[in-house]
């Protein structure tokens, strides 16, 4: 069970997750710690481990599930028909740039995630950014 979706009991890992987004932007991979992830909703490391099984699955599931929001809410905004491509375009880095701006975390989040020296990890990730690849 890679990152512990089954084991969800009364929203604690949406809590774990939106924790570890709050200590994987401000700390980036390599100094954030499960401690400091379960401090930051009051939980246990106990409870956190149950959910995930290592870091390094919660890291990927806190990025996949940033990536997945902020390519839904890009989509929904580029969704209406009858634009051209550079009305398209135009919104789509709008929203772009609205989203960083509503969502602070995400950008830390993202810059972590492509200076990442860890090449196993990196691996990993490029695919959650590519999955069609």
């Amino acid at each position: 069970m890679p990152d512990g979706a089954s084991r969800d009991t009364g929203g604690t890992r949406r809590l774990i997750l939106d924790s570890a987004l709050h200590e994987f932007s401000g700390r980036g991979y390599h100094k954030a710690t499960i401690d400091g992830i379960a401090a930051g909703d009051g939980l246990s490391k106990g409870a956190v481990y149950w959910h995930f099984d290592s870091k390094r699955v919660l890291f990927l599931a806190t990025i996949r599930r940033e990536l997945t929001r902020f390519m839904e809410y890009l989509q929904e905004i580029t969704r209406e028909g009858g634009l051209t491509v550079e009305e398209r375009l135009e919104r789509f880095i709008v929203a772009a740039l609205a989203y960083d701006f509503d969502h602070p975390e995400h950008p830390l989040l993202m810059r972590h995630f492509s200076t990442l020296q860890d090449e196993e990890l990196q691996q990993d990730l490029q695919g959650i950014a590519r999955p069609d690849s």
